[in-house]
């Protein structure tokens, strides 16, 4: 819980590429199967990738993005997850 209240403490417009990449290991790292774990980050990153894509102001980092959502798909797919 507290990690997801310091990703979400990071403004959208701000340190896109640092904030997904963070996202990017968090899901690739043990936490991210545990199911409790798992039930609080998804909403979190599912938000933080909405945020990014639906953001008209900014230009969204679109590789970032990709590379977030393959990863959450990735360690889905994994079978001990």
């Amino acid at each position: 819980v507290q990690l997801a209240k310091f990703i979400e403490s990071i403004p959208d417009f701000q340190m896109v590429r640092q904030k997904l990449g963070c996202l990017v290991k968090i899901v690739e790292s043990n936490l991210f199967k545990q199911p409790d774990c798992r039930d609080v980050l998804l909403p979190l990153i599912t938000d933080q990738l909405s945020g990014q894509l639906d953001d008209n102001s900014n230009k969204p980092d679109l590789e970032a993005c990709v590379q977030l959502l393959s990863t959450v798909l990735d360690m889905l797919d994994c079978k001990d997850v």
